[in-house]
């Protein structure tokens, strides 16, 4: 049996860069305070770490698939030199007035992590997606996992609204990841 989380990129590992912006080269790349060791964590307590992402800069034109290539590895060596490590990516470059089937918030990456694992049945426990959107949570309820609200980026305080509720609030990536090992053990 496997353990899955699902993490948002940008805003939970790494610092939103603001509202209509967009991380579009490595040195516009930094990391959340905390995101490395709560990864590093995750892993040591044998959890997959996927990121499920939207990066419709790359389908704005914004910047390139070989610029969000070379971001990604950026961040995995940011990661590594904190022993931390993301398993595996999922992004979607398209715009949002292209209708694609894999843009949060559809729940169309979700099922492909879970069958990269070989399908819920070999999944143990809970699963869940940590984000910083209303997007990321109402993909969670989609695809019938649990969510956490992570207030270190595009929201930084929860309002009863309009989204659906996540299960979890918490104010970064790190204290989220102490409270779900918390319950794990």
């Amino acid at each position: 049996m496997r353990k899955l989380i699902l993490l948002d990129r940008d805003g939970v590992i790494n610092k939103f860069p603001g509202y209509g912006n967009f991380v579009k080269s490595v040195e516009e790349l930094y990391l959340q305070e905390g995101s490395a060791e709560a990864i590093a964590m995750l892993n040591s307590a044998g959890y997959e770490v996927f990121v499920i992402s939207n990066q419709s800069g790359v389908g704005r034109g914004l910047y390139t698939e070989k610029d969000l290539q070379d971001i990604t590895e950026k961040l995995k060596d940011m990661l590594k030199k904190q022993g931390a490590f993301i398993n595996a990516f999922f992004y979607c470059i398209h715009r949002p007035d292209e209708a694609c089937q894999c843009r949060k918030p559809s729940d169309y990456f979700v099922k492909e992590a879970i069958n990269t694992l070989g399908g819920r049945d070999n999944i143990e426990g809970d699963i869940y997606m940590a984000g910083d959107s209303e997007k990321d949570i109402e993909m969670a309820y989609r695809a019938g996992i649990k969510s956490c609200l992570v207030l270190s980026g595009r929201v930084k305080i929860y309002r009863e609204g309009p989204f659906y509720k996540p299960d979890v609030i918490s104010r970064d990536l790190l204290s989220f990841v102490e409270f779900l090992l918390k319950g794990d053990k």
